[in-house]
């Protein structure tokens, strides 16, 4: 898969049906690697049948595990035959002026962002979309997900904004004290109470003997039970092998996971191809299954040639395209 921005698809390479707000819309084209060539000054070139063209020069291509393995570099007129150079090849060239590779600021501030909102702390995810956009500020995906961040953020919980904004570790802090609180207080109730003939002997008195015999201590109704440990169920997660997401893994939780263009998704996707809530994958009586909710162009398991899916069973390893021509994703159990 090739992602760049070739200027059919752009205002800026005289297509008058796109608009300029598009022009920061990565354009992502896949196809086959099908030769490879040795090119006139006998480095090598990955012959392929991907769509490129004008504009794409420079722009990364991927395999299906989310890695670099070339640069757009040539196209031939006729179409299918587009060339790339491969990266090792790219990263000898880049070795030899003695510069060493390093990330951006701006790829600091990104990866940031998104770690922060994958995790729920959208405050401090908003504030990191913004720096991003300082670097870059018409990237059509930083403008979606800081909007969507905004959107969650006013939706959570009184408990879940605490957190957000104090952190973990005060709150437990308080609920261990809590607990020692409970314990001792549980404890001082178990104590049996003083019996008045104990009491005088204490105090050195002569005393007749108690003719009833003290009554065991009855522990307290209302005390608490101690905490037991309970162990969080994995329902697997699933990462996305193609589409914007690419390299991405989204956690599937026990309300489950939510894919689609609309905002409120677990998984936003800015691909044309998905239906606002295009399908939800979500755990029923033990089986994690994959839901279709009446998308446009459907969702296809293993292979798009197979029947599109309404409801259906999924297991590790099983790929889920959202279409025929988008976003794909595997799923792993664990």
């Amino acid at each position: 898969m090739v992602m760049g921005y070739p200027g059919i698809a752009s205002s800026f390479g005289n297509n008058p049906l796109i608009s300029a707000e598009s022009n920061f819309e990565v354009s992502a084209t896949n196809g086959h690697i099908s030769a490879i060539k040795t090119g006139t000054i006998g480095v090598p070139l990955l012959q392929s049948d991907v769509a490129i063209t004008h504009g794409n020069s420079g722009g990364p291509a991927f395999n299906d595990r989310g890695e670099v393995i070339g640069i757009a570099t040539a196209g031939a007129e006729q179409q299918g035959f587009n060339f790339l150079v491969p990266i090792n090849t790219a990263m000898e060239f880049v070795r030899q002026t003695g510069v060493t590779p390093s990330r951006g600021a701006f790829d600091q501030h990104w990866d940031s962002a998104l770690d922060l909102y994958d995790s729920g702390r959208y405050q401090k995810a908003i504030a990191e979309f913004d720096n991003a956009m300082q670097f870059m500020p018409d990237l059509p995906d930083a403008k979606k997900y800081r909007a969507s961040a905004v959107i969650a953020e006013d939706q959570l919980g009184f408990m879940q904004r605490m957190l957000e904004t104090t952190g973990k570790a005060p709150v437990y802090a308080v609920a261990v004290i809590l607990l020692l609180s409970v314990i001792a207080l549980m404890l001082r109730r178990k104590q049996p109470a003083l019996q008045p003939s104990m009491a005088a002997a204490a105090a050195g008195a002569s005393v007749r003997p108690s003719v009833q015999p003290a009554r065991p201590a009855v522990p307290s109704a209302s005390a608490a039970p101690l905490p037991r440990t309970v162990v969080e169920k994995s329902y697997g997660s699933i990462q996305f092998t193609s589409g914007p997401l690419s390299g991405r893994t989204f956690k599937v939780e026990k309300d489950g996971l939510w894919i689609g263009r609309d905002p409120k998704c677990g998984v936003l996707l800015s691909d044309e191809t998905v239906s606002g809530e295009h399908a939800w994958i979500v755990p029923v009586d033990g089986t994690v299954m994959l839901i279709d909710k009446g998308s446009s162009n459907g969702t296809y398991v293993n292979s798009t040639d197979s029947p599109r899916v309404s409801k259906v069973g999924l297991k590790s390893g099983d790929r889920i395209f959202l279409g025929k021509k988008g976003p794909v994703a595997t799923y792993f159990a664990t």
